[in-house]
């Protein structure tokens, strides 16, 4: 089947990667999002856990997507 992206969902993952990528902590990440009145994907305060799940997710996603592609 097709993966369906969710516009909004997208750009909170974008955040979280940018905020990673910055050098920002899980724990940092988390009270930054939720300072920000953002939920997460259960309608939920975030957590440092929460965090490291979706960077993980999007980490194994990009090396995939890399492995496909012919990159090593």
């Amino acid at each position: 089947g097709k993966i369906v992206v969710d516009p909004n969902e997208f750009k909170v993952v974008q955040m979280i990667m940018s905020q990673w990528k910055s050098g920002r902590s899980f724990n940092a990440i988390a009270k930054w999002l939720n300072g920000q009145n953002i939920p997460s994907k259960l309608n939920k305060q975030w957590s440092d856990k929460g965090i490291a799940s979706v960077i993980r997710r999007q980490t194994t996603q990009i090396r995939k997507t890399d492995e496909g592609n012919g990159a090593r």
